[in-house]
């Protein structure tokens, strides 16, 4: 799926480009896909972690009125073979890795799902092997639920939880799974009007499978319960988000048994998160 043919894009070199950023882009020479793979605007963001052949960086632009746009760059150059080998086993042999996250943005927009909206994307790939891919984004507005967890003690309010669990449950409803869903990847802007609160970010790994739907919601539940802190949501704000994701009143023998799976897979995430940081720890000595 492209945006070349949605009327706020359009076809600018090799990129997709919005249209209300075309201006913006021209006036920081970012109108080619080698310009936004080479651009010393960039500002990192890399992770400890993160593999060589991926980057994340952001951008502040200043337009011809004076106003500064946050914009975010995600980069791929010459994935190592088993990626290249996972993207074309998805079925995508001639788009590049950051097409899949724009596509994403693409059909969740096509859904009204809140999440975070592409700018410009661009791709080299030949004979199904990708050398390059970028895709950049508008910064989504507020903060991320993580950083929102760090600086308050108190709990979240009980309307923000049916809030998530809303969003969370409409994007199940349509098949689609983020299997990366930590608050980090949540942002909340307590200025906004109820219904447009909450947006997703990172939605590089976001399937649509066909089977195994209960093992990816799960998954997703599991990451929100692993990364929301004891102090932001009680056992029984997490009760209730189950609840009001599931549209029921009170708890059934489906949801204990789906709860008592989210507590496992919380478990094996905890676990596998201790080995992360051990490894890294590790790497990280002199």
């Amino acid at each position: 799926m492209q945006l070349v043919n949605h009327p706020d894009y359009v076809t600018l070199n090799d990129l997709t480009v919005a249209k209300a950023h075309l201006e913006l882009l021209h006036a920081h020479n970012l109108t080619t896909l080698e310009q936004l793979m080479t651009t010393n605007l960039a500002q990192p963001m890399n992770k400890p972690g993160l593999p060589e052949w991926r980057d994340r960086s952001k951008l502040e632009l200043i337009d011809t009125h004076g106003q500064t746009h946050t914009l975010f760059l995600k980069r791929y150059r010459n994935p190592p073979p088993r990626e290249q080998r996972n993207r074309i086993a998805q079925g995508h042999p001639h788009h590049g890795t950051a097409w899949h996250e724009w596509m994403w943005m693409s059909r969740l927009a096509d859904k009204k799902i809140p999440a975070v909206k592409p700018i410009a994307y661009g791709q080299q790939v030949e004979s199904r092997r990708e050398t390059a891919s970028a895709i950049l984004t508008a910064a989504v507005p507020g903060i991320s639920l993580e950083t929102w967890a760090a600086t308050h003690t108190s709990p979240a309010p009980r309307e923000w939880i049916d809030q998530v669990a809303d969003l969370v449950a409409d994007l199940h409803a349509h098949g689609f799974y983020h299997r990366d869903l930590y608050i980090c990847h949540i942002f909340v802007d307590e200025s906004a009007a109820p219904t447009d609160r909450f947006h997703l970010i990172d939605l590089q790994r976001m399937i649509e499978p066909r089977f195994f739907k209960t093992r990816w919601l799960v998954k997703d539940l599991a990451a929100l319960n692993y990364s929301t802190p004891s102090h932001t949501a009680t056992r029984v704000a997490r009760v209730r988000f189950v609840r009001r994701h599931l549209r029921i009143p009170r708890l059934n023998r489906p949801a204990k048994s789906l709860i008592r799976k989210i507590a496992a897979k919380t478990a094996r995430i905890a676990r596998h998160d201790q080995r992360r940081n051990a490894r890294l720890a590790s790497e990280s000595r002199p």
